[in-house]
């Protein structure tokens, strides 16, 4: 319960978080660029090892699918509209997986708690940017909800669902976040954001060690 509660309140730190970096552009950058590698690392080297492992390659296919979702989502009528609620859609399902690693506890529980302040800042900076900040406040209350959802109804998506299954969906989930995120930092300044980015990869290196 423990990390549930730090989970939570990392979401919740993310909007103060980028109301103290707003008007310092290269502490903006750093931020993007640490949330950008933190994410993608950690879905790269703990998510995806995870879901190949219940599924095997069609785990894989399904992470590429989920970035070509991304992409094609673009090119769709109103591209914007659907692309935003294919992300979305893969983020509050991210946010269910994730409640259900808290409930695991252990190392995962808080890798789950460690990276879900990055996920929270690179989901607020986004969506404020593109659909203001009432939108982005609803979105991470959501990913709030469901990371409880997650964390309560673990059992119940344990026993009625397949490990294949389950990493399909994490890989397809990973897939669709993996393209949202490139659209972080777009016009943040470059050596900010490459400092940020080093300390995302410590990050994931010092989590991964942990694991083992």
């Amino acid at each position: 319960m423990t990390a549930l509660v730090l989970a939570l309140v990392a979401l919740g730190v993310a909007p103060l978080l980028d109301r103290a970096l707003q008007g310092r552009p290269l502490a903006e950058g750093f931020a993007d660029g640490f949330s950008q590698v933190a994410v993608a690392g950690l879905l790269l080297a703990h998510v995806v090892p995870a879901g190949f492992a219940a599924a095997g390659w069609p785990a894989l296919g399904a992470l590429v699918a989920g970035v070509v979702l991304g992409v094609v989502a673009h090119r769709l009528p109103r591209g914007e509209d659907t692309a935003e609620v294919v992300a979305a859609l893969a983020l509050l399902l991210h946010a269910g997986l994730d409640g259900a690693g808290l409930r695991a506890g252990g190392v995962l529980g808080w890798t789950v708690v460690l990276h879900t302040l990055p996920v929270g800042l690179a989901t607020w900076r986004i969506t404020r940017e593109r659909r203001g900040q009432r939108a982005a406040a609803v979105l991470l209350a959501l990913c709030g909800a469901v990371t409880v959802v997650g964390f309560l109804a673990t059992g119940l998506v344990v026993t009625g669902a397949s490990p294949a299954v389950l990493g399909v969906v994490q890989c397809l989930a990973a897939g669709a976040l993996l393209h949202v995120l490139t659209h972080l930092g777009e016009h943040a300044p470059r050596g900010a954001t490459a400092w940020g980015a080093l300390a995302g990869v410590a990050l994931v290196v010092m989590l991964s060690s942990l694991g083992g």
